[in-house]
């Protein structure tokens, strides 16, 4: 009997459905929607979701093997869904969001920092090939913090950084607040090698110049219903077609639970950001000299800030436990008065402003950091599970899975297929009882970072 892959029976689960319209994809000049799925089709490789994952995939399979068919099938919109709603950041340091300085052990965090810049570099590639440096900038990160325990979580940082021989700046509480505009941190560090991205920008200008590419295809709004393996490969299935491929891909990140794979070992979380109106030449000069910067709190649950330089501010925080990938506008809309709060409290003079935009975004983890990585099925692959990195980690996985099945070898590639498999997460009715008492929890811990 072939094997099927088919979305859970529960309708709230049934299909991607991020509701409310995400800053980046709201400031974006309109474009042209780009067709669904619709009849019988043929393909040697079917891409399933095209965020950083599905997209850097594709990228890789075109440039490495350009006679090849390939599809890629979106639920929703380009950079819709996961791919537009984060805050921007391409790290190339140690981002671990379950430690208290972001580090691991050394040798994980040089292999990591290897890897990260890997896909970095990828990004570039892209960018310089198809025109989208507008949404690519090599600016580096602030790390601020408010308190003692936030200045230790950096001393420690740095620290780490030395070991590494990564270079930094440490900032005073006053050189932080001439960079950014507000006293409100204690002292900070500078890491020169992020990049900040416009993901919306980003994920749509590659999207679309894939799906101009030869050989390779991009449909919008194609849910994918489910996956039968064949003996020849595999019969991909939207509402309105389908595809017979030699292979598949689940670069879906969460949602790839929704197939059943890595059932109940994922952790689902959502985010909040907000993005003001466009300001005043008075108003960017009080938020600091620099068209644009980003700065990420010493403690993983604070507050993120993000000045654009199409003269906007962004803020992200607040995490909520939302095991059926859903938001609700009342979670939204509770976090949108902490965002306006939070942004009164570093920029008072500012506390009038108003955000334009309000919305959340789903991050996927696992309890041991590991994803899902490798063969799930016969001819089914997966590279998703992006532990709150999406733009880096989901990257380098598309990557990665591409050469895998294009038969390449690399370091980065034997690394993480030795990464174990996630690790299967308590039950569900425990979850909705722990996770979002630890997420009060780390909150509270982040004291004014938040």
């Amino acid at each position: 009997m072939p094997a099927v892959l088919s979305l859970g029976r529960r309708p709230r689960c049934q299909y991607p459905a991020d509701a409310s319209l995400s800053g980046w994809c709201g400031i974006l000049p309109a474009a042209p929607r780009l067709p669904s799925l619709e009849g019988n089709q043929q393909a040697d490789i079917v891409i399933v979701g095209a965020g950083f994952a599905g997209l850097a995939a594709a990228k890789r399979l075109q440039d490495q093997d350009p006679g090849l068919r390939v599809v890629v099938l979106e639920a929703q919109g380009l950079a819709w869904a996961a791919s537009g709603r984060n805050s921007g950041f391409v790290i190339d340091l140690p981002h671990e969001l379950n430690s208290d300085n972001y580090t691991g052990g050394a040798q994980q965090d040089l292999d990591q920092v290897s890897d990260n810049r890997l896909a970095i570099e990828f990004m570039a590639a892209a960018v310089d090939q198809f025109g989208l440096q507008p949404h690519f900038a090599r600016a580096g990160k602030y790390h601020g913090a408010t308190n003692g325990a936030g200045l230790k979580a950096l001393h420690d940082f740095a620290t780490h950084l030395d070991a590494l021989n990564e270079p930094y700046n440490k900032l005073s509480k006053t050189e932080l607040a001439e960079l950014i505009g507000t006293e409100y941190y204690d002292g900070g560090i500078f890491t020169p090698g992020a990049v900040q991205i416009q993901p919306a920008g980003y994920i749509r200008g590659l999207g679309q110049a894939l799906n101009a590419a030869p050989n390779t295809t991009v449909y919008e709004h194609s849910p994918v219903v489910a996956i039968e393996t064949q003996p020849e490969g595999a019969l991909v299935r939207t509402e309105e077609g389908s595809i017979t491929a030699g292979r598949v891909i689940l670069a879906n990140n969460g949602h790839i639970e929704s197939f059943g794979v890595a059932k109940g070992c994922l952790l689902h979380l959502f985010t909040y950001a907000s993005l003001t109106r466009e300001l005043s030449t008075d108003e960017l000069a009080q938020l600091g000299p620099a068209d644009s910067w980003g700065l990420i709190p010493a403690s993983p649950m604070g507050t993120t800030l993000r000045k654009l330089d199409c003269g906007r501010m962004l803020v992200r925080n607040q995490w909520t436990y939302n095991p059926d990938l859903r938001s609700s506008d009342q979670q939204l809309a509770r976090y949108a008065r902490q965002h306006d709060h939070c942004f009164a409290r570093r920029y008072p003079a500012l506390a009038n402003v108003e955000m334009e935009y309000r919305w959340s975004g789903a991050v996927t983890l696992s309890l041991n950091g590991s994803p899902v990585f490798g063969e799930v099925a016969e001819k089914i692959f997966a590279a998703a599970g992006c532990q709150g990195l999406g733009t880096t980690k989901s990257t380098l996985m598309g990557m990665l899975i591409a050469d895998k099945l294009l038969g390449n070898s690399s370091d980065a590639l034997m690394r993480l297929e030795k990464l174990p498999p996630p690790s299967r997460m308590p039950p569900r009715l425990l979850n909705a009882i722990g996770v979002p008492a630890y997420l009060k929890w780390v909150h509270w811990r982040a004291g004014k970072d938040l």
